[in-house]
Order: structure tokens, then sequence, then C-alpha cells
């Protein structure tokens, strides 16, 4: 499906953009300012994962992003709690200080699949998890954490109802 502003194609049916540097109003409103547009590194035929980025009031900069590469976010906890904030990153990141109670937030909408990854590392003093009563691992038994300082533990999530339904998974474990 094309995307157009103003009846102007300016994402075609293959996700390619074209007369973006045409475009300067939306119902008679300037959506990037005075002057002309200058976008640097137009897409190719065949190029997937493009964006779009604003880098001055009027310049463009077209980049993609490798389908397979992975944004990550660091989770720190407070109190016992910390909070995986799906919408934020795919890979998440957690160092352990305390014993910690997780929550799963902003999972995509029902009917798609999503799928995140959780690295913990081991404090010097053994730390504990507890996982959301969401998620639904093998046999309805939670992986025992690694103890030793420094262990290094890892779980994949996978949901396609919004999260009503997380199943976890073990990735590996004591890979210090």
């Amino acid at each position: 499906m094309a995307i157009k502003v103003q009846n102007t194609t300016v994402i075609n049916d293959s996700r390619q953009l074209e007369n973006i540097s045409n475009l300067k109003t939306v119902n008679s409103q300037s959506i990037l300012g005075a002057g002309d547009i200058s976008i640097t590194g137009i897409p190719t035929a065949g190029t997937t994962g493009q964006v779009l980025t604003k880098n001055s009031s009027t310049n463009y900069d077209v980049s993609w992003i490798n389908p397979g590469n992975e944004v990550t976010s660091t989770v720190t906890s407070s109190a016992g709690a910390a909070t995986i904030n799906t919408s934020l990153a795919t890979v998440f990141l957690h160092s352990l200080t305390e014993n910690t109670t997780y929550t799963f937030s902003n999972p995509p909408a029902s009917g798609t699949g999503y799928t995140i990854t959780l690295k913990i590392v081991q404090n010097s003093t053994p730390r504990t998890i507890t996982w959301p009563a969401s998620v639904k691992w093998v046999a309805a038994s939670p992986p025992t954490l690694s103890t030793g300082s420094g262990d290094v533990d890892v779980f994949a999530f996978f949901t396609h109802d919004a999260g009503t339904n997380w199943y976890g998974f073990v990735a590996g474990q004591d890979l210090s």
C-alpha cells in the first residue's frame, strides 16, 4: 500500500521513497520549514529498512536499518522491581543488584508476533528473579538462575496476544 500526501505518493507499494523533494506542505501548512528540502542517501530499488531522519529544519537523511540488527536497552531495578518496556528494544541487558520482580510492558497488539531477549548478569551475592505471571515456562517451571558472580543467563520470550501470554525459553545459562 502506497502512502500519499496531498495525492502525491511519497512511499510507493515497494516501500521506496519517491517525490519527497516536492513535498513541502500538507493542508497548506509547512511540514518542513522554509526553503528547499535536501535529502541525502536516496534509496535504490530493492533496499529495505529505510528510515528518513530530519537532521535540520530542511535537511533529511535516508538511512538503512539492517533487518538483522536489534536495539538493546539496559534495565535497572529499584525497590526490587524492574520494567522491561518492549516498545524500547528487543534485547534487554540487566546486571542484577537486588532480588528483582519483572514486569513486561507495552507489547505490540494482539496478532503481532514479538520476541524479546533478556541477558541477566548475576551479582557477587546471588540474586533471585520473580517472573511475570503471564510467562509460561516448560512444564510450568521457571528455570533456576546461575548463582556465580558474573554468571550470564540468557532468556527469550515470545508473545502474539498483546502480552497476555509470554512463552519463556532458556537460551543459555552460566555463559560466563
